[in-house]
């Protein structure tokens, strides 16, 4: 196997995985080392939040009370 010294990710791939993450019929949700939500795409929003609820730096447990660490 070759190795490369390509960058790891070029803007071009860094859209087109923005635009899946964004686009994507699943709700997604990214949480930092500390449980608070970093970024989630607007399918997560729908489907587990309601409007008024700030999502964005709000721990994943307020947002699903059963949720544990694994």
């Amino acid at each position: 196997m070759e190795q490369s010294n390509a960058p790891l990710s070029s803007p071009e791939e860094t859209a087109v995985l923005e635009s899946l993450f964004q686009q994507a019929a699943e709700g997604m949700v990214l949480i930092g080392p500390d449980y608070t939500v970093r970024k989630y795409n607007p399918s997560f929003a729908q489907q587990y939040v309601a409007p008024q609820q700030e999502i964005l730096g709000a721990k994943i447990d307020t947002i699903f009370p059963d949720w544990e660490p694994v």
